[in-house]
């Protein structure tokens, strides 16, 4: 007959074990997820493996944010052609896509205009104008 203490010993292991194939299950879907949005050579993955095997990672997902910034801060031209096709999609208002490309948005229009690209201002309807002045005479009570 067990104890207490080894009973309550076996149930933290059998639930570690659980964990550790929950995070191996959800490392595998994630793989799977990746490799429908790109196809890594076979060489990389398994070095990016081997790192969060050794330690130097704690998930795939570490690894590969690490080394897109890697990525960014060597060729610091790219963040700039992102934030600029953020912005553009209207993903990003300016201030965000300047901030991106680490610039004031000053600079950012500047860069804008550089490239041709034509800086969409939106302006309000008549309707939504007076909707916005009914509101703050509301809440101004």
């Amino acid at each position: 007959m067990r104890t207490e203490e080894e009973t309550g010993f076996r149930e933290k292991i059998e639930l570690l074990c659980v964990l550790i194939y929950i995070v191996e299950v959800i490392d595998i879907l994630w793989m799977i997820k990746m490799a429908e949005m790109f196809a890594l050579p076979t060489i990389i993955e398994k070095e990016i493996r081997a790192l969060i095997k050794s330690g130097y990672y704690a998930s795939i997902d570490e690894a590969v944010k690490d080394a897109f910034r890697t990525l960014l801060n060597a060729k610091p031209d790219l963040r700039t052609f992102a934030a600029i096709e953020l912005y553009k999609e209207g993903a990003v208002s300016l201030g965000k896509a300047a901030e991106i490309v680490g610039v004031t948005t000053i600079e950012f229009k500047e860069i804008l205009a550089d490239r041709g690209i034509r800086r969409e201002v939106g302006s309000m309807s008549v309707e939504e104008l007076e909707k916005g002045v009914e509101l703050i005479k509301r809440l101004r009570g």
